[in-house]
């Protein structure tokens, strides 16, 4: 049993040096110039292992986008808070600490690749929305109401995006001022 604990903190912890070095390769060299070999060198593995834990280096950046405490963020909001403005508490308490999510964006607006990728993991953010407000308010992750809401709030996320990318504001600190004025108009038509 603690061999197995001590195997899996290996694996976090292994992943986590992959995507910190490649996290900082990227951001340094740019994301298409970085090759894998780099990133294995630079985290002190093997290509091989680099490939075990991520499809492609587009799976490194995108797949901590996505912060795993987002669900127990917006349940756990403060109880006066409406589903909407426990999703911008908990967008705004995660993300503002967040300690990769500024590079992450930074690469993303910086490269149409990730752009493209970038749309499966507004699917993943849907379902993160879902399960945080379902369980805030106490109905199934596949009531209707819960899923609208849910898409409600990543429809504004990408909207958000694309808009910022196209005017040229792609300073992190200016999306998540946007998001968070957008989600407040969101808010109030969405009064539950």
């Amino acid at each position: 049993m603690a061999e197995s604990g001590l195997r899996e903190r290996k694996k976090r912890s292994t992943r986590a040096e992959i995507e910190q070095c490649s996290l900082k390769l990227f951001v340094a060299s740019g994301f298409a110039e970085t090759t894998v070999d780099q990133i294995a060198e630079a985290a002190d593995v093997s290509s091989r292992t680099v490939s075990r834990y991520f499809a492609n280096k587009e799976q490194i950046v995108l797949d901590g986008l996505i912060a795993p405490e987002l669900p127990d963020a917006i349940a756990e909001a403060p109880a006066e808070l409406g589903p909407i403005a426990a999703v911008r508490a908990g967008v705004s308490r995660l993300y503002a600490t967040h300690p990769d999510a500024r590079a992450r964006y930074t690469l993303i607006v910086r490269t149409p690749v990730l752009q493209n990728a970038l749309f499966d993991s507004f699917r993943r953010s849907t379902e993160a929305f879902e399960e945080g407000i379902a369980r805030r308010l106490d109905r199934r992750v596949d009531d209707p109401m819960v899923s609208t809401l849910a898409g409600a709030i990543t429809g504004t996320l990408l909207s958000t995006f694309t808009t910022l990318v196209r005017s040229g504001a792609t300073e992190f600190e200016n999306y998540l001022v946007e998001v968070d004025r957008r989600l407040g108009q969101l808010d109030t038509l969405f009064q539950i």
